[in-house]
């Protein structure tokens, strides 16, 4: 919990700093006409491209990592509420569409659900990205190779109502 609460102070600190307007991607947005406990003496760096890309950057990492803790809290609480962690990888997507990682995390979240098929398709989507996560394409087969091993565990009874080519296909096994 502790770091969650930093990570969203820093996503408001970064905001405050930069004067990012980031309302059309991330649902937690700094606020000028509010006090969210944002201290400090701020430096503005608007008028800075590189500033304002390192800051945006910097905001799209705090949302993944966001991301990843609320999956990792709900893999320690055993609770099957993922909803949270999607929703701060959806923003990273938002925020940066030309990043591959936030589809790399959804497809970890997604794991075996639907036969590993919503995984397969995040890691195939961020695979395709501009910027691809390095590790998409092995996270990719091993969802495809744990899918091949699990087709091959299923009971060999031919049904006789299935395509003569698929009963060949399966009576090859």
């Amino acid at each position: 919990m502790a770091a969650q609460g930093f990570y969203h102070h820093l996503l408001l600190r970064i905001q405050k700093e930069f004067n990012l307007h980031l309302s059309c991607a991330i649902d937690f947005v700094y606020s000028p006409n509010r006090d969210w406990g944002v201290e400090a003496d701020v430096h503005h760096e608007s008028n800075n491209p590189r500033a304002i890309t390192w800051a945006e950057k910097a905001c799209h990492r705090c949302l993944i990592y966001l991301g990843d803790l609320a999956r990792y809290q709900k893999d320690l609480d055993g609770l099957h509420v993922h909803y949270i962690a999607e929703r701060y990888y959806h923003q990273a997507l938002a925020l940066n569409p030309e990043l591959g990682m936030p589809h790399n995390q959804l497809g970890t979240l997604a794991g075996n659900s639907h036969e590993g098929v919503d995984a397969a398709y995040h890691y195939m989507r961020c695979w395709l990205y501009d910027v691809p996560f390095e590790g998409a394409i092995a996270n990719l087969e091993k969802s495809l190779e744990k899918n091949c091993k699990r087709f091959k565990e299923l009971p060999s009874i031919p049904n006789p109502d299935l395509p003569p080519e698929l009963l060949r296909y399966l009576s090859s096994g």
